[in-house]
């Protein structure tokens, strides 16, 4: 499943790559994950590809995990994002 299918407004978070039901700080690849930042959706898309994922995004926004939690940053910039890298 490819990042733009999997993160949704209900399931993007900011400021850890995931966190459990309660909104507390979990592996994303652990199995009480339910919110998943830009990166954390990409290594939970694809697993294998974690360093490629990092570039791909570093290059497209500069730092993805600052870009992502960066205040003011919408789900729908996001969301833009991985459309426009079909990811």
């Amino acid at each position: 499943m490819k990042v733009k299918e999997f993160l949704t407004k209900e399931n993007w978070t900011q400021g850890y790559y995931a966190k459990d039901a309660a909104g507390i700080y979990c592996e994303w690849s652990s199995v009480l994950a339910q919110k998943f930042c830009l990166l954390g959706a990409s290594f939970k898309c694809y697993p294998g590809q974690k360093k490629t994922m990092e570039g791909l995004l570093d290059n497209a926004c500069g730092e993805a995990a600052v870009w992502n939690d960066q205040p003011g940053r919408t789900f729908e910039e996001v969301k833009a994002l991985v459309e426009k890298l079909d990811i």
